[in-house]
Parts: C-alpha cells; sequence; structure tokens
C-alpha cells in the first residue's frame, strides 16, 4: 500500500486551507461585508540549539557557540574527547561538555549556556544526554548535584536565582553500572519567546564533572497570514 509523503499531506493541507479561505472572502463579496481570516500554518520541526554534539576531535577549553560560566577559556568546564570510564562517549559519539566548578566560592557553579530565539516557534521540546560522576558525593552537606534551567530577559550570567529551574539531578554520583541516560523535557511554557537555557554544576570538588552530550531543543515553525475582504455597497 502506497502511503502519501508528509511534505505531500502538508501541502494539500495548505491548499485546503486556502481554498476554503477565498470561498469565505467571495461569500463575504456577494453579501457586501467586510471582515478577515487569519490562518495558522505550522511547518516541519526545526533544531534551535546550536552545536548541541559539542563536535569531535582534541578537548576544547572554550566551546564553540556556548557561553561559560567566567572565562570562556577555563579549564573546569570543556568539550571532552571520549576516553573510558566516566568520561567514555555517550549515544551521541563524539566529544561532550564536562561541566565542573568554577570555583570554590558560593557562586562558583560551572555552566554551560546558549541563548535561544524561538520566535514563532511552538511545540518546543528539550532533550539531552548526562552522566555524573564516580568521585561525586551523595547526600548530605556536601551532595553535589545538576540543573538544568531557563531564564528569560537575563543573560547567560544571571545570578542563579535568576533562573527558573526545570530539572534537578540530586544524585549525580555514579555507582555501579550507571552510564549516560537519556532525558527530556517539554517547554511548551516557552513557546513564541526568546530565552537563555542552562546546564549549571554544583560540585564540591575540582574533581567532580557533570557531563551533558547530544543537546537538542526543537520547535514547529509557524507562520501566520491574513486575508481582507472589503467591498462597499
Amino acid at each position: 500500500m502506497n502511503f502519501p509523503s508528509p511534505l505531500t499531506t502538508a501541502t494539500t493541507w495548505t491548499k485546503g486551507v486556502l481554498a476554503i479561505s477565498t470561498a469565505l472572502l467571495m461569500f463575504a463579496s456577494l453579501l457586501g461585508a467586510s471582515f478577515f481570516i487569519q490562518t495558522t500554518i505550522a511547518h516541519a520541526t526545526s533544531e534551535l540549539i546550536t552545536n548541541g554534539d559539542f563536535g569531535s576531535g582534541s578537548d576544547l577549553n572554550d566551546i564553540p557557540s556556548w557561553e561559560e560560566k567566567g572565562s570562556e577559556s577555563h579549564s573546569s568546564t570543556f568539550a571532552k574527547n571520549p576516553t573510558s570510564g566516566n568520561d567514555s562517549a555517550s549515544p551521541d559519539g563524539g566529544r561532550f561538555a564536562s561541566i565542573g566548578r568554577y570555583n570554590s566560592g558560593a557562586d562558583g557553579d560551572g555552566s554551560i549556556c546558549q541563548q535561544i530565539d524561538a520566535t514563532n516557534y511552538e511545540n518546543l521540546a528539550l532533550s539531552y544526554y548526562w552522566r555524573g560522576d564516580t568521585d561525586a558525593e551523595a547526600g548530605g552537606s556536601g551532595a553535589d548535584f545538576g540543573y538544568v534551567e531557563y531564564n528569560i530577559g537575563g543573560s547567560c550570567e544571571s545570578a542563579n536565582d535568576k533562573w527558573t529551574n526545570l530539572k534537578t539531578y540530586d544524585d549525580i554520583k555514579e555507582e555501579g553500572s550507571d552510564a549516560w541516560t537519556l532525558d527530556s523535557v517539554g517547554l511548551s511554557a516557552l513557546d513564541n519567546q526568546t530565552f537563555f537555557i542552562r546546564f549549571r554544576a554544583h560540585t564540591t570538588s575540582d574533581l567532580e564533572q557533570w557531563r551533558i552530550d547530544g543537546v537538542s531543543l526543537v520547535g514547529d515553525e509557524v507562520v501566520q497570514g491574513t486575508h481582507t475582504s472589503e467591498t462597499i455597497v
């Protein structure tokens, strides 16, 4: 059995919407009415993250397209070429982001951040792989955490209390067969907005890292059209 392709189906649907709009406008002309019809057409899903796979090759202290906490070249957070153990390759392959603390101060959490322009996009959804560290602490005052957050109207350097939490990982200590985990978050509340997305690691030692890879933020592009009929009788 042959099924129509998604492109053929979308084209047929769009033509149908336009045909109905045209018929309504003609009917309005006969009645001497004046009004407008607004149509909204959702197009193919688009990727809104840049360099979500962190490329491939040797380690990079300055991660392209991502803003890091403090100095871009600081060695605590970098694009890591896979090796073994905690640093084994994710299912996405290639380099991954290895996020460690920037300093031991109150605002010393390491992070990677990117601005997202989702204007005219809806049904936003974020997905990513993450992995913890065997040296991380679980529970107690020295526990290590991972956070996924967003910020509207600020910047990548906004203070922690200006960010809205999407996900908290309160135990990033690897034990036994722990490995890379795929996770996702719905972001429909951020449809049609410009915002910042951030992955932040709260660790208590320079030896502890939170690893992120395969970051994807997709949305459906929306185009609106207006047709107006105005007849004077």
